[in-house]
């Protein structure tokens, strides 16, 4: 099954290595949890916007098609 973490844009995967450990960690585990996190689980999503420091409102465009 492929996951959000698979589909990462490499600036995202970098920015996903830059996190302080905790950070880093807790969005790994949203990430691997559900592909279409932002439909399910909006809160998850918008914590991984924080800290991606990316909008809420683009949140697809970290990842690959």
């Amino acid at each position: 099954m492929t996951t959000l973490l698979d589909k990462l844009k490499p600036e995202a995967r970098a920015k996903l290595n830059a996190l302080p450990a905790d950070q880093q960690e807790r969005a790994t585990y949203w990430l691997t949890k559900n592909e279409y996190i932002f439909e399910t689980q909006y809160s998850h999503a918008r914590w991984i916007c924080m800290y991606f420091q990316h909008p809420i409102e683009n949140f697809y465009d970290l990842f690959a098609v």
